[in-house]
């Protein structure tokens, strides 16, 4: 009996043996599957755009990539394309489609799938992304009597007054009431202008929010409180590209658009100890930070953005909606 007990156990261990080698032969023969470059994407209604998908290095002889875009349990497309070895070795694919105008404050959540079929059956399991297709003016809904805007390049403006944003110069030599709510174009530096800079910040100080966008190199000062002392911020939040998922869960992390630009160095004074470890500095060594949002407890914000919003103002939605997200009023919780 103990000998057949032996036997038995001998034939477990080859049958465990045997069917380890034969899942880990049939993960290794699995096939690779398809992906999609950016698991969430912002894309224009009535517009031609595009989408990526990355391939395997090596498909099947014959093979065809198909891709369906569904939204609400309805297929919107259904498509195929065959693949040839040279566009795998390259890796990536390029689909162009058209989705139908939206309103801006609807929006339509899409999925796509993609998957490669070859000799009739699929390879792999399908790849998922969340495609949302927003329209091309999100700045009604702040409903913005009018702006005020500091662009001396006139690289914001256009944009803003094309989608119906009422836009009004920042004048740096007026005295009266500081204003609410001012937006600074891209390129203006807070060395060359330092004095402009100093009188912008007096919206801060009054609890207003300055947004400033692709500043250009140089330190920023602290605003000034009524005794000349510099104003401590309460509260710093520096973030790299995620924040655009964090101000509209729509935008994903990825920036479509031109590369970040440097943020231009913030300086603050050795008693924001009090807040860090050491003085805040954001320099070229933080290449992924391209937000910074300071708070004060009167209220008043200054976000920074390097993210180059005026040079991809027709590529996509992001600097758009983004920037629409920078200019809505503080939430009421921290993020």
């Amino acid at each position: 009996m103990e000998r057949w007990r032996n036997g038995w156990r001998r034939v477990g261990v080859f049958a465990a043996l045997a069917g380890a080698v034969m899942s880990a032969a049939a993960t290794a023969a699995e096939p690779a599957t398809v992906a999609w470059r950016d698991s969430v994407q912002a894309v224009f209604g009535g517009r031609e755009t595009g989408l990526s998908l990355r391939l395997p290095p090596t498909v099947p002889a014959g093979a065809r990539l198909f891709w369906r875009l569904t939204a609400a349990d309805r297929t919107l497309t259904r498509q195929s394309m065959a693949v040839s070895a040279a566009q795998a070795k390259a890796g990536l694919v390029n689909l162009k489609i058209e989705l139908a105008t939206v309103r801006s404050e609807v929006g339509l959540a899409v999925t796509a799938e993609a998957w490669l079929e070859a000799a009739g059956r699929e390879q792999g399991m399908p790849a998922q992304a969340k495609v949302w297709v927003l329209g091309d003016n999100p700045f009604p809904a702040l409903r913005l009597a009018a702006l005020t805007v500091w662009d001396q390049d006139n690289r914001l403006r256009p944009g803003l007054e094309q989608a119906g944003v009422k836009c009004r110069d920042w004048p740096p030599e007026a005295t009266g009431a500081p204003d609410t709510l001012i937006l600074v174009g891209p390129g203006i530096s807070p060395e060359a202008q330092a004095g402009d800079v100093e009188r912008l910040l007096r919206t801060v100080a009054a609890g207003g929010t300055v947004v400033w966008v692709s500043p250009g190199a140089g330190r920023i000062p602290m605003p000034a409180g009524g005794d000349g002392k510099p104003l401590l911020p309460s509260r710093l939040w520096l973030q790299s590209v995620t924040v655009m998922a964090e101000l509209d869960k729509r935008l994903g992390t990825a920036w479509s658009g031109a590369l970040p630009t440097e943020l231009a160095p913030v300086e603050f004074p050795a008693a924001l100890c009090d807040v860090r470890d050491r003085p805040a500095a954001a320099d070229s060594a933080a290449p992924a930070l391209v937000w910074l949002e300071a708070r004060w407890p009167g209220g008043g914000r200054l976000i920074l953005c390097t993210l180059p919003l005026a040079e991809a103002w027709n590529a996509g939605p992001a600097a758009r909606y983004l920037l629409a997200a920078m200019l809505q009023p503080a939430p009421a919780t921290p993020r």
